[in-house]
């Protein structure tokens, strides 16, 4: 804090804040820094702190201010180097900012004189720091606050003893006691102290006791109006009067004395509470903590009930006593409150109608229940201005200008004035926010629409140093918009000096400088454009200045434009004075580039233009000074022109011209030099010549003389070359050159002797050397022969290459391109097998993928088949047997009896024969030779009997004949029908039916003969041929129904004929149903009446019984019709019956072939001409069933052709034999034809109807439901037996798979919910329940929890492991427990009505079940409390009716009789004392009670104020806390005392009064929910539930001393998520457990953390099997760890993540190493210890790029790298080592990525997500160098086809396949890398090969085994599906 009187030098506005300071606090007209001592050990004298400080420097908020060594009052913050050890701090009132520096004494003693500190405000509380650390985290009470009308500054901080909000886990530390009474004024005393008595206070009103503020050094400070003294107003008004005259001025000037006037705003009441006050009271604004306290009011940070947010709120502060009777006395107490309220509504109805981005708003302003006016507004958290004004650059200061500037803008448009502008009362909060403060002493002008709200001030006021010269001298009505530009101007100014505008010594003599607009001079750098706009903006005249506060945002807008011309300029400056320096060309040449390039962005850059002619200048002088001549004139004159018109350009460039005609000069004397050099190089050269001639007269000395000639003379050019070089240099030696051409002449005349004799001996020489030439020549053209040879040869050599390579390559184009043709061959073959299997057309799929087959296996004969050929192998080759036929066969009959291990059976060939086969048991088919009737007869029709003995044959021509089973032997022939027989058929050994196109159907009984010897029968007629008859034994009556076909439609005739006797027979009707031929009819009975079935031409089948048939006589049908007529209800006549029949749709496209029934089976066979077989069973829902009541069970496709005829296999369990069109006849099993009973809406055009259950649904062994709600997901066990599955349903099961048939077989389900169980599936992973807990007992010493749940379970939980041990069932509501002190005893209620308690015996190992001890029965009403005694032999028990017993633990017998004392008042709670032989009861009666049970006796009982509703005992016994309500008709009040059971002494710890009206936040009653002593008994744990929105807490209370004493120490707030607390228990040292809802969560209360959870799962996200098929491993909120065979948990990781686990992996290297992701974006590395179920972290990642949450996780098959993909489109390896990562992609716009899986290599990588597409890495350079990134793997491949996103996949390596599952519904095969094509690398898009589709909703989940023998999906619909394919070897 500073003081008025010790505040020098300039303000800061450029130094930062404290570096460990996080966060300032400021407001808009008050800031308070609170500390906690007044003291200072360090004090200097004041005359050294005069001396060390700039008079003009302004200290805010705290910051620690650098002071120069010396006076200077134009220093900056820049120039100051040294910092000064004390601090000072700010406080801003919202009437006046003062500015107080630390008092400095020499002693604590000492009296401060009115010399050290002046201050003007006595409401201010100004506290002084005692030793202020500038590097300490400030905590609550040493916070910077800024009190003002619009927004606090918050921060949050460091306080250990804070109550910390918001959190899960709240604690809140109870040492000090609170008076709840204390008053808002005195919750700010008590939390800011004020100063100590020896220290000045500011003044308020009261002149009295307030001093002039003229004298004040502090220019910096806001001058509010209101609080001007007459001294200051006096002084202002003579200030005034010397710039103007006239009584206008003279009066205005005197309306300073009274500022405020009346104010007509309305104000409401509103309800404020402190943090001392009941939680419960309601309030609109509660107060958090005080941030500050000024001389108007004290601020708070608030919660504002209705929006529950935090909020500022600033309440207006009473005077103090010793001011109200100062006030009082002068008569002027009324008045100046008055005029306190008007000054604070006026600052808070402006500020609050400045609706602005830029100024802070504010919510409320009304009343509080003690008429106290406050106001409320926006709580903010930012920076002060100029705080940081100095760190920002230059623009970034600029753009802040700018922001301020538009609130002022719009300010004036409302018709207000700030008078106030400065850095300081500007706030920069996060994200570019700028909000503008302060608007105490703003001026509204008339046209403010809410004048008559305010009470404006009528004033001069403002901060000096800013001011603009009308705020000082006046009058008011010159103060207008003007005035703020000046101030936007002065702001401007401090950007650009560092300093404010105006400067003097103090305040009088500033506001003289104001009153002249004297501006301090700047340093010469400073001048420029931007300070030429704040000149204009700060202009005496308010003409001179810019018209609007537009405007001069404009001219700084158009000066930013500037700016990068000034800012080159500039650099270009540096670089030329460097270039000065060191002369650098290159320095010179950047600086005139700079400087052009700044003139090129603004032309007007003056500073460029000289500066680019100063740079030309001397880098023309530095060239000629390094002799450069041409360059430097090159530069001034580049083209002959003198660029720059100046006297020194002009001399330099003569200077340069005369140095270049110099050197010309010079270089002509040179030449001369040149030629003599040459006549002596001529000389030398003669001579030696001469010589050489001389020595040798051989050739070979010639030539050697003659090439040292050349080397001589080649010496004398490098040595003339070295002669131009250094020609400066010859030219210096003209006269040694020419001293050495006298030499050289005079060696001439030797010379040329010389040159004679060289002359003779060079002929002599030439003439050797020509013949040495013709040598040379001749062994030349040799050469050259040679080399054009050899040349040639290379040549040929180069143009077979060529050849070769063309071919090569024309060779591997070949290949390529014969590869691509034959794998486009392979893709659209497998395509078309496809199609052909989807149109049942197995004969020519079987062809296709034979040849694919044997073509695939030729070219890649080490390779498994890939898993499309395997797959669809499979699906053509169900049938386990074939036969193939010669011809194409109609009719198949099979013996039903099996005379041996073979069945015979015969089929109708259309050539008129008989095949005849045998079927062994084994399914394997034989084929006999064809049987041709031995007169030649063409066989139409036939039937076998049951026995197999008979076979009766139809002919062409009308015959009938009998054989035996073989055919070896004619029985007997029957009278002919007229034309072709066309069916026949057994009813039962001896009766034959038989049908003919001759329109007839005949019944032949075989053991009657006629007259003529022949077996008799009974025609019957019908009105078309009959083509298909069948006929049913009933009693001494023959059901036959005939299909009859005209020209019209099918109808079917039915008869009921006796058997013996040719006229006994009656058709009972006709049914005619069918709009199409009928082809096929089938009877049976059923409780003893013929069920009919029949299907058409159109693919229809009809089910249906007599009620169905139309009446056949026409008499009675017209009879039946008048009748109809007649009545009233129509719908009963027998045609509209028929037409009643549902309406259905093809079961058989194309048509029905046959139609069978077994009774031994209870099954109906269907064949079509769909080439499929279909089998129907019983509907387990008839109405919804597809076919009648019958439900489609499993469909048979394999047939190349239409199915003629299909039959159950006897004694097989449901196998099928079934002929077809193809020529073959197969054998199918009961288990097969499974596959594609999903595939039926592809297939067929029948559709299933809606909400079906699983048998309509057609589920079979192959698809199963494994779940009620969505799959999430699905993996096999690693050796493929196995399948684990998790669902939202909240259960995972295990599925086992027969390997021989593919079968599901559920083996355990784990659930949260037992009725989600069933029988079948072997065992229940069950923990916790869905029920809620309603009780809970410890057993600590073997670390046990027992709770009860109101599903009549009591669970037994292991406290440590987090998991269930087991449990007792049938314990009835169990809202009563008691365990034993040793743990081996558990007493529970009943569910029996035949015992009240069950005693169950505990075992102590945890690995056996309790077991039941007694069964207790001696209650009438239900038991409400049970105690166990402490050494374990007795119980007691007692009732809801008040009846208690004692119970011997050990024979299970009462001790003696009831006690029946407390009849009347329900027993609630009970505890035996110490001795176990007594027991302490609470009941109803409101007391709490001793009952000596060994003599029957009552020896205590101490009173309470309601019922004891809980009790518990001391662990010694001898103390007790009770828990009691007293309920009224609108009230409850509940106590909680603490007793010493000796002596009766109680304390009563809590206690509330609850309304009725009253809720918590989970909706129930507010209560005391439990408590429970700790271990030792020193401590007690009390559950609390509040009324109001706080949830439930743990109160922990010390009561280790005595009765009296006890005291809370720590309150523990649970998350309100967890639901309401019921009850608590304590374990060893500060641990404890709390009940709520269905589970227990265990804590730590000295951390305050959350342990572990005893609950049921939520959903299931993930499941994966563990060390092999052993264990099971499921995730949720927390990770579980069960045994696969017994479903019990072995371990539990609690909460690994914060949310819900949502991605498990397994690592293959490590048996119990797993990797966990979840909502939180970490990815967590474990390992599980089994023997203690712990588990271990060993290391995490949190890498930005995991923002967003896991999606999935994958373990490398090394188990060396981790694969992560995210719910924001990342997909990111990561090695275990922690050496490296790679982030394979990162884009959020493609979502979420929902799978990520390695293949078996680790080759690749594929990740597939929301954008529907899959993409693959090859990832193998980067495991073999982690070090590559992301740049150096090559771009993913993409696999485009999916319609919707892909919700997992699987990789194949072997050969390479990818699979994707999706939510379009369909499983996709891809081809990734096109193998045996060179495809197109840029193209990187994997091929689909294949399209599967058998779920009916989204697939969810998608895994194989490990060779790809078996794949499964998943989906949405709860179902899981095999795809089996064959293995590769088949």
């Amino acid at each position: 804090m500073t003081n008025d009187k010790d505040r020098h030098g300039e303000p800061d506005h450029g130094m930062p804040e404290d570096e460990n300071a996080t966060e300032n606090h400021f407001d808009l007209d008050e800031t308070v820094e609170e500390t906690d001592s007044f003291q200072r050990n360090d004090h200097r004298g004041l005359s050294e702190t005069v001396d060390q400080v700039d008079l003009d420097a302004t200290l805010d908020e705290g910051n620690i201010i650098p002071v120069a060594p010396s006076n200077d009052p134009d220093a900056t913050v820049a120039d100051l180097d040294k910092t000064v050890e004390e601090t000072d701090q700010t406080v801003q009132d919202s009437d006046q900012t003062v500015i107080e520096n630390e008092f400095t004494v020499a002693d604590t003693d000492a009296t401060i004189s009115d010399a050290t500190s002046t201050v003007s405000d006595v409401n201010e509380t100004v506290v002084e720091d005692a030793d202020f650390d500038p590097d300490e985290t400030l905590l609550e009470s040493d916070q910077t606050v800024s009190d003002a009308n619009a927004t606090v500054v918050d921060e949050t901080l460091n306080d250990a003893d804070a109550t910390v909000q918001e959190s899960d886990l709240t604690v809140v530390e109870t040492d000090a006691t609170v008076d709840l009474n204390a008053t808002l004024d005195e919750t700010a005393d008590n939390t800011i102290p004020t100063i100590h008595a020896n220290s000045k206070t500011q003044g308020d009103e009261s002149e009295a006791t307030a001093g002039t503020i003229l004298t004040d050094e502090d220019i910096g400070q806001t001058i509010n109006p209101r609080e001007l003294t007459s001294e200051d107003v006096s002084y202002w008004s003579k200030l005034s009067q010397e710039f103007h005259t006239g009584a206008a001025t003279v009066a205005s000037f005197s309306e300073f004395g009274s500022a405020v006037a009346g104010s007509s705003l309305p104000l409401r009441g509103r309800q404020v509470t402190t943090p001392q006050e009941s939680e419960t009271e309601a309030s609109d604004y509660r107060l958090v903590r005080l941030l500050g306290k000024g001389g108007m009011g004290n601020v708070f940070v608030a919660r504002q009930g209705s929006l529950d947010r935090l909020i500022a709120v600033k309440i207006i502060k009473p005077l103090e006593d010793d001011k109200r009777d100062a006030l009082r006395k002068q008569g002027r107490l009324e008045s100046t409150e008055n005029s306190r309220r008007q000054q604070f509504l006026t600052e808070a109805v402006i500020t609050g109608d400045l609706d602005h981005p830029n100024i802070v708003p504010i919510h409320d302003v009304a009343v509080t229940g003690e008429n106290t006016l406050f106001y409320a507004m926006k709580r903010v958290v930012g920076t002060p201005w100029n705080k940081v004004i100095g760190e920002k650059s230059r623009d970034e200061n600029l753009e802040i200008l700018i922001k301020v500037a538009d609130a002022i803008a719009f300010a004036h448009t409302r018709g207000i004035i700030h008078r106030d502008i400065k850095p300081e009362n500007v706030m920069l909060g996060d994200f570019g926010v700028v909000m503008v403060m302060d608007w105490g002493i703003a001026l509204a002008m008339p046209q403010f629409e809410k004048l008559n709200s305010i009470t404006p001030a009528k004033g001069l006021g403002g901060t000096p140093s800013f001011m603009a010269p009308e705020m000082a001298t006046g009058p008011l009505e010159a103060i207008g918009p003007a005035a703020d530009i000046y101030l936007l101007g002065a702001t401007l100014f401090m950007i650009v000096t560092g300093k404010a505008p105006h400067h003097a010594k103090n305040v009088r003599e500033c506001l003289r400088a104001v009153a002249t607009n004297e501006i301090r001079e700047v340093d010469p750098r400073h001048e420029g454009e931007l300070l030429n706009i704040a000149r204009k903006a700060m202009a005496t005249r308010i003409e001179g200045r810019y018209a609007s506060v537009i405007e001069f945002q404009d001219a700084i807008r158009e000066y930013r434009s500037h700016s990068e011309s000034i800012s080159l300029a500039s650099r270009a400056t540096d670089d030329l004075k460097e270039a000065e320096q060191t002369l650098s060309y290159t320095l010179f040449s950047r600086a005139t580039f700079g400087f052009e390039e700044a003139l090129h962005l603004w032309d007007g850059n003056q500073t460029a233009r000289d500066g680019m002619a100063r740079a030309r200048l001397a880098h023309a002088s530095a060239a000629h000074d390094n002799k450069d001549f041409d360059l430097g004139l090159s530069l001034l004159k580049p083209e002959g022109v003198l660029l720059h018109e100046s006297p020194e350009h002009e001399a330099m460039a003569m200077k340069l011209e005369q140095a270049i005609q110099d050197r010309k000069a010079r270089e002509s004397r040179f030449k001369f030099l040149k030629r003599a050099v040459a006549a002596m190089l001529l000389f030398i050269f003669v001579g030696g010549a001469f010589a050489l001639v001389t020595i040798n007269a051989k050739e070979k000395e010639a030539r050697r003389q003659a090439s040292r000639a050349e080397e001589q003379t080649q010496i004398a050019k490098e040595q003339e070359q070295v002669a131009l070089k250094e020609k400066r240099t010859a030219t210096e030696q003209k006269d040694i050159a020419e001293e050495q051409r006298k030499n050289a002449e005079s060696q001439k005349a030797v010379a040329e002797k010389q040159k004679a004799l060289a002359e003779k001996r060079r002929k002599e020489a030439e003439e050797q050397r020509k013949i040495a030439n013709e040598q040379t020549e001749l062994a030349k053209a040799n050469e050259r022969t040679a080399i054009e040879n050899r040349e040639q040869a290379e040549r040929n050599e180069v143009r077979a290459n060529k050849n070769a390579e063309k071919a090569r390559v024309s060779a591997e184009a070949a290949r390529v391109a014969q590869a691509e043709a034959e794998y486009e061959s392979y893709v659209s073959q497998i395509g078309l097998a496809k199609a052909r299997v989807d149109r049942n057309e197995f004969s020519d799929a079987r062809r296709i993928l034979s040849e694919l087959t044997d073509g695939y296996r030729e070219r890649f004969p080490k390779e498994p088949l890939p898993w499309e050929l395997r797959w669809l192998s499979a699906t053509v080759r169900q049938s386990k047997t074939v036969a193939s036929l010669p011809v194409i066969a109609d009719q198949l009959l099979l013996a039903q009896a099996p005379a041996s291990e073979t069945r015979r059976g015969l089929i109708v060939q259309d050539d008129g024969r008989i095949a005849t086969f045998s079927l062994a048991s084994s399914g394997q088919l034989t084929m006999a030779e064809a049987w041709d009737d031995p007169n030649g007869g063409f066989v139409t029709a036939s039937a076998m009997n049951a026995s197999g003995e008979q076979v009766a044959i139809g002919m062409l021509d009308g015959k009938i004949e009998i054989w035996n089973g073989d055919l070896s032997k004619r029985i007997s022939r029957l009278p002919t029908h007229d034309g072709p027989v066309s069916d026949l058929g057994f009813a039962d050994s001896n009766t034959l039916v038989s049908s003919s196109t001759d329109r007839t159907v005949r019944i032949w009984d075989l053991i009657s003969n006629g007259d003529d010897g022949s077996p008799t029968f009974s025609e019957h007629w019908h009105v078309g041929p009959v083509t298909q008859a069948i006929a049913v034994r009933d009693g001494e009556t023959v059901w036959v129904a005939a299909a009859v076909n005209d020209s019209a439609r099918g109808r079917v005739a039915v008869w009921n004929i006796g058997v013996g006797g040719a006229d006994t027979g009656t058709r009972v009707g006709r049914f005619m149903r069918h709009d199409s031929e009928v082809s096929a009819v089938s009877a049976w009975m059923e409780n003893d009446a013929p069920v009919f079935a029949s299907g058409d031409t159109d693919g229809n089948v009809f089910v249906w019984d007599q009620e169905d048939l139309v009446d056949a006589d026409p008499k009675k049908s017209i009879e039946s019709a008048v009748q109809n007529l007649a009545s009233v209800d129509a719908s009963k006549s027998n045609v509209d019956v028929s037409a009643a029949l549902s309406e259905t749709t093809p079961i058989h496209r194309g048509g029905v072939q046959a139609i069978r029934y077994d009774g031994t089976l209870d099954r109906l066979i269907t064949a079509g001409k769909d080439y499929v077989v279909r089998t129907w069973t019983r509907a387990d829902v008839p109405s919804e069933a597809e076919l009648g009541p019958w439900a489609r069970e499993r469909s048979l496709r394999g047939h190349g052709g239409a199915v003629k005829s299909a039959v159950f296999v006897p004694e097989s369990g449901g196998d099928v034999l079934s002929l077809g069109d193809d020529q073959t006849l197969r054998y199918w099993e009961s288990e097969t034809g499974r596959l594609d009973s999903g595939l039926e809406d592809d297939l067929t055009s029948t559709q299933p109807k809606g909400d079906q259950n699983l048998a309509a649904d057609g589920l079979d062994t192959f698809e199963t439901a494994a779940h009620e709600d969505e799959i999430w997901s699905a993996r096999f066990s690693p050796d493929g037996t196995k399948v684990v599955t998790s669902s939202r349903d909240h259960t995972a099961r295990v599925l086992s798979i027969d390997p021989n048939t593919s079968r599901f077989d559920t083996r355990l389900t784990i659930s949260s919910d037992e009725r989600s169980s069933s029988a079948e599936d072997g065992g229940t992973l069950e923990e916790g329940s869905a029920f809620g807990a309603m009780s809970m007992r410890m057993d600590p010493v073997h670390r046990r929890l027992f709770l009860g749940n109101a599903d009549a379970t009591v669970r037994i939980w292991d406290i440590d492991r987090g998991t269930e041990l087991g449990s007792v069932r049938g314990t009835g509501l169990n809202d009563v427990l008691a365990v034993s002190k040793d743990g081996s005893l558990l007493a529970t209620g009943s569910s029996s009505t035949e015992s009240d308690v069950l005693v169950w015996k505990l075992d102590p190992s945890k690995q056996v079940s309790p077991r039941l001890l007694h069964r207790l029965n001696g209650h009438e009403e239900s038991v409400a409390a049970l105690a166990i005694s402490p050494d374990s032999h007795w119980l007691f028990s007692g009732d809801r009716a008040g009846r208690g017993r004692v119970w011997d633990l050990q024979t299970g017998e009462p001790v003696g009789g009831p006690s029946d004392d407390l009849l009347g008042f329900r027993i609630n709670t009970a505890s035996f004392a110490g001795d176990s032989e007594s027991v302490w009861v609470g009941s109803d009666n409101q007391s709490l009670m001793r009952w000596r049970w060994s003599d029957r006796s009552w020896a205590d009982r101490y009173d309470t104020d309601g019922f004891v509703m809980d009790l518990v005992v001391a662990p010694d016994g001898r103390q007790a806390i009770t828990i009691d309500q007293s309920k009224r008709t609108d009230r409850t009040i509940a106590s909680v005392t603490w007793w010493d059971l000796p002596s009766g002494k109680q304390q009563r710890l809590l206690s509330e009064t609850f309304s009725k009206d009253q809720t918590s936040a989970f909706g129930g009653r507010p209560n005391f929910g439990g408590v429970a002593f700790s271990t030792d008994g020193r401590l007690a744990r009390l559950v609390v539930t509040p009324a109001g929105d706080r949830s439930s807490r743990v109160e922990t209370w010390d009561l280790s001393s005595d009765i009296g004493t006890a005291k809370r120490v720590a309150a523990v707030e649970l998350p309100e998520r967890i639901g309401e607390c019921t009850a608590v228990a304590s374990l060893q040292g500060d641990r404890f457990v709390t009940m709520h809802g269905n589970a227990a969560f265990r804590w730590d209360g000295d951390s305050n953390t959350h342990l572990m959870s005893y609950r049921a799962h939520g959903a299931v996200t993930r499941a994966t099997f563990a060390d092999g098929d052993r264990r099971v491993i499921t995730a949720s909120r927390s990770v579980k760890v069960w045994d696969a065979e017994t479903g019990k948990t072995i371990g539990k990781l609690e909460s690994p993540h914060e949310g819900t686990v949502r991605a498990i992996a397994i690592s293959p290297t490590e048996t119990f190493r797993l990797a966990t992701g979840g909502d939180d974006s970490r990815v967590r590395v474990w390992d599980f210890e089994e023997n203690s179920g712990t588990f271990q972290s060993v290391r995490q990642w949190n890498d930005p790029v995991l923002q967003g949450g896991i999606a999935s996780l994958d373990f490398s098959p090394d188990g060396s790298c981790l694969l992560a993909t995210t719910n924001q489109g990342a997909a990111t390896l990561m090695r275990m080592d922690g050496e490296a990562t790679l982030n394979l992609m990162a884009d959020p716009s493609l979502g979420k990525l929902n799978v990520g899986r390695f293949s078996k290599d680790s080759k690749w990588v594929a990740v597939g997500g929301s954008d529907n597409v899959a993409r693959m890495w090859d990832v193998e350079k980067w495991f073999a160098n982690p070090r590559l990134g992301t740049a150096d793997i090559e771009a993913p491949i993409q696999l485009i086809g999916h319609a919707e996103p892909i919700s997992d996949l699987a990789v194949l390596s072997n050969p390479l396949r990818l699979f994707t599952a999706s939510e379009d519904r369909s499983v996709r095969v891809w081809d990734p890398i096109a193998q045996g094509a060179n495809r197109d690398e840029q193209a990187r898009l994997g091929r689909e090969l294949l399209e599967l589709r058998g779920h009916k909703d989204a697939l969810s989940a998608l895994d194989l085994t490990e060779k790809g023998d078996l794949m499964m999906t998943a989906s949405e619909d709860g179902t899981v599906r095999f795809w089996p394919a064959a293995t590769s070897s088949d």
